[in-house]
């Protein structure tokens, strides 16, 4: 299996779900490791929390769409997101 590479702003937003998920929860997600990194995304991607939602909202605005297939593929998020108020965007 492939490893999924983030962007730098992908990888910010990740580390701020990761210091709020620590906070609300006490697990520590830690992104220098790919499982670790892909359950906190997985975790993120189901909660109900207004605030993991919004921070959540974030990160995936930063993900380009070959990622965010390559995630929901592998169930890690269970559909195809993207934000509804970006503006269509050319990613090379």
């Amino acid at each position: 299996m492939n490893a999924i590479i983030f962007s730098q702003a992908s990888i910010f937003h990740l580390y701020r779900l990761g210091h709020l998920i620590f906070a609300t929860t006490g697990i520590r997600h830690r992104l220098s490791d790919d499982l670790s990194m892909l359950m906190l995304i997985k975790y993120c991607s189901t909660s109900t929390d207004p605030i993991v939602n919004r921070q959540f909202s974030a990160f995936l605005s930063t993900v380009d769409d070959k990622t965010i297939e390559q995630l929901a593929k592998r169930k890690i998020i269970p559909f195809s997101y993207r934000p509804l108020n970006t503006t269509s965007r050319n990613v090379a």
